[in-house]
């Protein structure tokens, strides 16, 4: 026997075997995936001794969900931010500029199990200085978990106070 008839042979012999299997295997659950892209413009202010400055944002949030059966069981969100925080001083526009993903993981009924934020919460240039100072990390928590910002309330601006 040639190698080419056996391997004509093994390749008909894999055909017919894996053509019995098709009708007997159970059917694949159906995975949905879901796009989405949100755009916020807002202003924040922000709380330094004196008077506050003031940060105008875009906020950029694109989202990918994966459903299954139509239950929510992941979601990433990668997040893009745009600020530019007016000097309390000069009034000169200063960059503030992030990028960060969340990765969110849900149970069977579709509660949320388990997360991670990922990225560069903040990227802030001191003015005059060209000095970046940035904001960056990785935190992964709980649905027991308490968090009010993105890495866990670790986010904290007020130290740049003295630059704006």
């Amino acid at each position: 026997m040639s190698t080419r008839a056996s391997i004509t042979r093994v390749g008909i012999g894999l055909a017919i075997a894996l053509g019995a299997m098709v009708p007997t295997a159970t059917p694949a659950s159906a995975m949905t995936v879901k796009h989405s892209v949100d755009v916020a413009h807002f202003d924040i202010h922000w709380r330094c001794p004196g008077r506050d400055p003031v940060e105008h944002a875009t906020a950029t949030v694109r989202t990918t969900q994966f459903w299954s059966d139509g239950v929510r069981v992941r979601s990433i969100e990668h997040w893009l931010w745009k600020g530019r925080l007016e000097n309390r001083d000069t009034g000169e526009l200063v960059r503030d500029d992030g990028a960060w993903t969340v990765f969110s993981f849900y149970g069977p009924s579709g509660h949320f199990v388990k997360g991670a934020t990922s990225g560069s919460v903040w990227r802030f240039t001191v003015p005059g200085e060209g000095i970046v100072v940035h904001q960056t990390g990785r935190s992964v928590y709980g649905d027991d978990a308490d968090f009010s910002s993105t890495f866990g309330g670790s986010a904290d601006s007020s130290p740049l106070c003295a630059f704006v």
